[in-house]
């Protein structure tokens, strides 16, 4: 008998020990429940199954908004209480498997993004960035209520498809899928076509065209609708969040890039190249007609063009470049920036405004040093010959000359153009010379002291008892 009451006692323990505990994970809730798997199809049949939207969290492993999301927001119980309940939760990464494609079919350009989805795929709702609870939580509920609306992508397409002469039904369409972050460049242009360039330059419809040139949206492609843009940049400060001309044209120049690498076509090429007349660059600009040239034959393989036009590029222009006219133009942007850093604050600058005003002592030294060395990387990972490799040596020690001049900047770039350095040197048959410059980039490396780099120093160290 008294065996038997011990028992009761130990069970109605255990069941009273579990009921408060599951009574302190319904009161208190838990963070946001992520399924990482990929595989989107698995997830619409879930949704199909569960009338639940699915809500992907698009990041990168770079991305530090990304990080600060789990860390501050997804962990919140009060938000996984209600995401869990209501969600199929999916966090996917944009540059892995199956999160590359998913990243290109719903146009993802920033970290993160949020994606909505119904049991289709069909994107409801997008946001992107870091934000709070309460906002995230704003999104939650205006994505549930275009689940229902007349107006949601799904119903404003099939009214589209069906109609797509309608210029008016074309507009709403374009202005839901501008509000959704999706990729506009080819239906921008056949809308111009379709209104004609007179009515496409009235107020809403030069709105429409800039919202998708903008940094953020880079919709846009070189056509109808760029120049439209252009030739009304007078209406600019009649537009809401404008930008300036050159950054709608650059936006479109990379979407144009872009599509001709895929291609391997080399006129959309050149006719990107014709757009750099709106901008204002100078020899060494990331966009200057051979540095975009650059790009091109090094994206679609072409050793023999891409080495052609670096060595014009390098050895009659920027190599051209003396380092007294470079530390002109330094100092000439740096008292640029230094007038506008003080005229925007009525007070001296305090020391964190000093130490940013400082990272812009040498920018176009470093530009010129960056085109370096990118062509002297990239000409390595295109089956580079030994004759080529003396000419190879005298580029990468201009400059690492250049880099002495801002140690503070350069720290981290050192030790990789060193190991570089001595991979060229070892390639011409200097293996003396090529395992001291090996050391000096494993010393440098290890100056940096950080965590992240141990085992990178360990990769080194195996190729220097290779040499």
């Amino acid at each position: 008998m008294n065996v038997n009451l011990s028992e009761r006692i130990r069970i109605c323990s255990y069941l009273l020990v579990s009921f408060l505990f599951l009574f302190k994970v319904n009161a208190y809730g838990q963070p946001v429940h992520f399924d990482e798997n990929s595989d989107l199809e698995s997830h619409l049949t879930v949704s199909k199954n569960s009338g639940k939207l699915i809500f992907i969290d698009m990041y990168t492993d770079w991305c530090g908004p990304c990080k600060r999301m789990d860390a501050e927001v997804f962990s919140q119980e009060k938000l996984g209480k209600r995401m869990n309940a209501e969600f199929i939760n999916v966090k996917i990464n944009a540059e892995k498997g199956a999160g590359i494609s998913i990243a290109k079919k719903y146009y993802v350009t920033s970290y993160p993004t949020y994606l909505f989805l119904d049991h289709e795929g069909t994107l409801i709702h997008k946001a992107t960035g870091f934000m709070e609870q309460d906002k995230l939580g704003k999104h939650l509920t205006r994505a549930q209520e275009s689940l229902t609306s007349k107006d949601n992508l799904k119903n404003l397409t099939q009214k589209f498809e069906s109609n797509r002469k309608n210029s008016t039904l074309f507009y709403q369409y374009l202005k839901k899928r501008t509000l959704l972050g999706l990729d506009n460049a080819d239906l921008m242009d056949e809308y111009v076509s379709l209104i004609g360039t007179q009515e496409a330059a009235k107020l809403p419809n030069l709105q429409l065209i800039a919202d998708n040139a903008s940094f953020n949206a880079r919709s846009l492609k070189l056509g109808k609708a760029l120049d439209v843009l252009i030739s009304h940049s007078f209406a600019y400060d009649s537009l809401e969040k404008s930008e300036d001309l050159e950054t709608y044209v650059q936006m479109a120049q990379l979407n144009s890039l872009n599509r001709a690498i895929e291609n391997r076509d080399e006129a959309l090429l050149e006719k990107v190249i014709s757009y750099n007349k709106y901008l204002d660059l100078t020899v060494f600009d990331e966009e200057q007609d051979d540095a975009i040239r650059l790009r091109y034959f090094y994206a679609t393989k072409n050793p023999e063009q891409y080495k052609k036009i670096a060595r014009i590029f390098l050895e009659d222009k920027l190599l051209k470049l003396s380092q007294d006219s470079l530390l002109k133009l330094d100092g000439l942007i740096y008292e640029s920036v230094k007038k506008r850093m003080e005229g925007r604050s009525k007070e001296p600058l305090n020391p964190e405004q000093k130490k940013h005003l400082l990272t812009y002592r040498h920018t176009q030294t470093i530009a010129v040093n960056r085109g370096i060395l990118s062509v002297c990387q990239r000409w390595m990972e295109l089956n580079p010959r030994s004759n080529e490799m003396s000419q190879l040596i005298n580029w990468m020690e201009h400059s690492m000359k250049l880099m002495e001049l801002d140690q503070d900047y350069y720290h981290n770039i050192i030790p990789k153009s060193l190991s570089l350095l001595a991979k060229i040197q070892y390639l011409k048959g200097d293996r003396q010379l090529a395992i001291l410059t090996k050391k000096r980039a494993i010393e440098a490396l290890k100056a940096r002291d950080f965590e992240a780099d141990q085992e990178l120093i360990h990769d080194w160290e195996q190729e220097l008892l290779a040499m």
